[in-house]
């Protein structure tokens, strides 16, 4: 599985927060074993379009995030 497939779907979709849970899961019903499913976790997050918050996935807009918001998910 692609790191930019995953982004991409993220954005058309309109999905900006996706539970790393609910990620795992679809890899692993993609065939994908957990080695690989961590190492597309690893590299999603590398790209620096994604961001882990606590236990979800953020999609970031090109914007810095305000403090607000990461108290606001950090809850």
């Amino acid at each position: 599985m692609n790191k930019t497939n995953i982004i991409s779907a993220m954005r058309i979709s309109g999905v900006k927060i996706l539970p790393e849970g609910y990620l795992y899961s679809m890899l692993f019903k993609h065939g994908l074993g957990p080695e690989d499913a961590t190492r597309v976790v690893i590299d999603l997050l590398d790209t620096g379009e994604v961001e882990r918050i606590n236990c979800v996935l953020v999609l970031r807009d090109g914007k810095k995030d305000s403090i607000r918001s990461r108290a606001v998910c950090n809850r």
